[in-house]
């Protein structure tokens, strides 16, 4: 099984994807997140940033955070695809690497730090068919 990550490897927009999530957790969380923070931080996940980001804060005040900043980000993908429909384009050679593997019946999957539904949501937006590709996300793990 060949298993690809989502973000850079099958869909591009990295710049757009991360200033959208910035603002989300900024508008959710009420700081920015900084260099050092990332610099600091053992997981680079969606989920583990924004727990890791406010350990002040209970797991369930935290997870409850961890939704929002998911639904303003969500919301900042679609603003931004709808300013500009190519602003999550399929990487060169995703599309038919993906065709190529499933014909020949080699099996692929996806791992993402993403949450399901922006992951989701900029895959469909890439054009990338993954109803039939097994995939997991940062929320399920």
């Amino acid at each position: 099984m060949i298993v690809f990550d989502a973000d850079g490897t099958l869909i591009g927009g990295e710049s757009t994807d991360w200033t959208s999530f910035d603002a989300a957790f900024e508008e959710v969380a009420g700081f920015a997140l900084d260099d050092a923070f990332f610099e600091s931080i053992e997981e680079v996940t969606a989920q583990a940033i924004v727990h890791q980001a406010l350990p002040a804060f209970s797991l369930e005040e935290r997870t409850t955070k961890e939704r929002a900043v998911c639904q303003a980000y969500l919301q900042r993908l679609k603003a931004a695809c709808k300013s500009n429909p190519c602003s999550f384009p399929a990487t060169d050679g995703a599309l038919a690497l993906i065709a190529e593997l499933k014909g020949r019946g080699i099996p692929i999957a996806i791992a993402t730090g993403d949450w399901r539904e922006t992951i989701s949501f900029k895959l469909r937006a890439a054009g990338i068919s993954f109803d039939d590709i097994p995939m997991v996300t940062s929320s399920e793990f």
